[in-house]
């Protein structure tokens, strides 16, 4: 990895340390208030934020594997089999689900057909 700047390092060092309770924005708010030597604007510093993150473009996708900091890891879901018991009375049905109609006055007052 290149040599990183001391605004590189402190922008990864926040990251690694507040990615799991605060947003990137929360991140550079926190750099920019306790880092102005390096940091002029808190743009500057959500701009170092967002590069080290791998959210900045296709060149800043080195840093991506920080940015799964920054997402709670959710509990994966239990797969469950679904098993639908159709009686022989009821075996022929047919079943659409997600028809769109359009709302068209033309086509609802049947002047188009």
């Amino acid at each position: 990895m290149a040599n990183r700047s001391g605004v590189g390092t402190t922008a990864l060092a926040y990251i690694q340390k507040y990615a799991d309770r605060l947003s990137k924005r929360s991140i550079a708010r926190m750099l920019a208030e306790d880092h102005p030597e390096l940091y002029s604007t808190t743009e500057a510093a959500r701009d170092m934020v967002r590069y080290y993150s791998g959210s900045r473009g296709r060149l800043s996708k080195t840093h991506s594997e920080n940015d799964k900091l920054f997402f709670a890891p959710y509990p994966e879901a239990p797969v469950t089999d679904m098993f639908y018991d159709i009686s022989q009375r009821r075996a022929r049905i047919l079943c659409l689900s997600d028809i769109h109609v359009v709302k068209n006055k033309r086509i609802t007052e049947g002047k188009i057909l």
